[in-house]
């Protein structure tokens, strides 16, 4: 338990700011987006009113465009809500594909994010007990350093393999360096891995990785313990 709490301090409210972060940058241009359109409807309104016929469809393609960011605000909105909410419960039952639709969506709001394929066929209720909140700790890191070697216009490729007693994230088409798997950011997912009692590890060729998840992790932390 006692590294579990020192986790915590020392990567959880690091990761929470950087999600906060990527999200308030996120609102941020969704309300820019929103104040240039509005700009533009009161310069054609202003227009008009000095004797040149109103552009009625300039008009209407503004208003769809506000209305498309306000519905991606909303959107926005919702996951940070349902991230806040994993800090409720430090340990609990959680279906690994929500966990990792969360993760993805929110790894989008990055500059550099990649396109992600993500797999989910017959795994898509695997259901694992776990710390909801440094799970999705573990895999923010592991698709941050997948976007960076892929690059912006590159796909990361994510499927699930359900096994008796653990269920395996594979990120495919992730070239890995021969001496640095997992470069700076190894360390950071070694220490929540530890915790989880999770694995991680390169595919055969170095061609991505994997990260192994129990079903149900067996120290204290266990339902029931």
């Amino acid at each position: 338990m006692e590294k579990f709490i020192e986790l915590l301090f020392e990567e959880g409210l690091s990761f929470f700011g950087q999600i906060n972060a990527s999200i308030s940058h996120e609102l941020k241009n969704i309300l820019a987006t929103v104040s240039e359109t509005s700009g533009l409807i009161s310069d054609l309104i202003e227009v008009s009113e000095n004797g040149k016929p109103l552009d009625v469809q300039a008009i209407k393609n503004s208003s769809r465009e506000i209305t498309d960011e306000i519905q991606r605000g909303f959107v926005t909105i919702k996951q940070m809500n349902i991230f806040a909410h994993s800090v409720d419960n430090s340990f609990g039952e959680i279906t690994l594909t929500d966990t990792l639709d969360l993760v993805i969506n929110l790894s989008q709001f990055l500059s550099y994010a990649s396109q992600v394929e993500f797999f989910k066929q017959e795994s898509a209720q695997v259901k694992v007990f776990t710390c909801p909140f440094l799970l999705q700790d573990l895999l923010y890191q592991a698709l941050t350093f997948a976007y960076k070697i892929v690059g912006h216009k590159g796909v990361v490729r994510i499927s699930l393999v359900k096994e008796e007693k653990e269920t395996t994230i594979v990120f495919g088409n992730v070239p890995l360096e021969e001496e640095k798997p997992f470069p700076e950011l190894r360390a950071r997912m070694e220490k929540i891995a530890e915790v989880l009692e999770i694995s991680l590890g390169s595919l055969p060729n170095r061609t991505g990785f994997f990260i192994k998840i129990p079903l149900t992790i067996k120290t204290m932390y266990k339902r029931g313990a």
